[in-house]
């Protein structure tokens, strides 16, 4: 079973399974895929990695997914190694463990040190003018030179032991008026910093809201908050026909990352998922048109990589997601040929597409078309809502996947 966990609860024999999707970093040293290692060895050109070859800790996936043993960790990593030999002086022991003083910290300590050795100057020039006024000017005795008071006092006032009082009450008042600004402080010592923003940039996803996407359009509206696009289709129709309801289950399960995932109850419900939230949403819609996901994905052809189909898996053909295409595509064999599935940009699919599949069948992609679609979505993009475009285009057997 997939589960998600962090990065120090990684040990040796474990499993990984990264992608490009969200530039995925290495956290151990690992055998197989295909990262580059341009931020390990300084190089910006990516290198391509075949089974049995060794991934680095600190390297980065640009492109494509796969599944990682890790066979070090930690300090016996190639990257904690180097950590370790750049930090192992004593001046630098904090910083490898993580336990760095805040600005704020900083500044108080070494102020503190300042007022501590001003006050023991001043203590030891009040005892010195003590012995100069009772010794020369009073003619005084030294062993009659008892009362040093003045000088215990200087030196005792001159430690600062109200200065954190002060300072937590300080930053107590500041976060109080920076909450009346709506902007939450967890940590008073952050005040010192985030008093001097002028602009906060926040994703609302996951801060705002409960970082749970679900499918709620396509070209017409969900009338209710709590129901879903799936719903809608599998309930009413939705004006989608059966030809296009088994495209959809077919192309949004093949066409998704294997680190996408959903979580089930015993009793067969979602209970929530794994891996990004878009595909996610995506895999949901699928549930609720009444398909297993996992059908499909363990019984396709060049996509299955479980039981006697995990022979033909390099049959099919993977076309990541990255910023210039906009778009991840997946190809697998098919009767005659391949049949390519495409998610992507809607402005992007939309333009690569010639055809469009109605409830009518399939028809000619007029410029009207192209650009009623793209409106479509830049609609949905003004209401705060993603918007995707899926296609599909079937291939002769004697393409060749390299030159698409």
């Amino acid at each position: 079973e997939q589960m998600s966990i962090v990065d120090a609860d990684i040990v040796v024999g474990d499993v990984l399974s990264v992608n490009s999707h969200n530039m995925a970093s290495i956290p151990a040293d690992c055998v197989l895929l295909g990262p580059s290692t341009g931020d390990l060895s300084g190089e910006s050109k990516t290198i391509l990695k075949k089974p049995g070859d060794v991934i680095l800790s600190g390297t980065t996936v640009v492109q494509g997914q796969g599944k990682l043993l890790v066979v070090a960790v930690g300090i016996n990593s190639v990257a904690g190694k180097i950590q370790a030999r750049v930090y192992e002086s004593k001046d630098h022991e904090d910083e490898l463990t993580g336990d760095i003083e805040s600005p704020l910290v900083t500044k108080l300590t070494l102020l503190a040190k300042q007022i501590g050795a001003i006050g023991t100057v001043a203590a030891i020039l009040a005892f010195a003018g003590s012995c100069v006024i009772g010794l020369w000017i009073k003619g005084e005795d030294f062993t009659e030179l008892v009362d040093i008071s003045v000088s215990v006092t200087v030196l005792a006032v001159a430690v600062p032991e109200g200065l954190p009082l002060a300072v937590t009450l300080a930053l107590a008042f500041s976060s109080g008026k920076m909450m009346k600004d709506q902007n939450l402080v967890k940590h008073l010592d952050a005040c010192e910093t985030m008093g001097c923003a002028t602009t906060i940039c926040t994703d609302k996803t996951g801060t705002l809201t409960a970082n749970k996407m679900t499918a709620r359009r396509r070209n017409f509206v969900c009338a209710s908050a709590s129901q879903t696009l799936g719903l809608l289709v599998s309930t009413e129709g939705g004006g989608l026909a059966k030809e296009i309801v088994d495209l959809l289950v077919h192309l949004i399960p093949i066409n998704t990352m294997n680190e996408t995932v959903l979580h089930f109850a015993d009793n067969g419900n979602i209970t929530g998922g794994s891996g990004n939230p878009t595909e996610v949403a995506l895999l949901t819609l699928v549930q609720e048109l009444g398909t297993d996901y996992r059908d499909i994905r363990n019984n396709t052809r060049g996509r299955s990589d479980q039981g006697n189909l995990a022979e033909y898996l390099s049959e099919g053909k993977l076309f990541g997601f990255s910023s210039a295409r906009k778009m991840m595509s997946w190809a697998v064999p098919v009767t005659g040929g391949y049949r390519l599935y495409t998610k992507g940009a809607t402005e992007v699919v939309v333009g690569r597409c010639i055809h469009r599949l109605t409830e009518h069948g399939v028809q000619e992609m007029e410029k009207s078309d192209v650009d009623e679609l793209t409106q479509v979505g830049e609609s949905y993009g003004r209401r705060g809502m993603r918007t995707l475009a899926l296609a599909y285009r079937d291939l002769p057997s004697n393409t060749n996947m390299e030159s698409l």
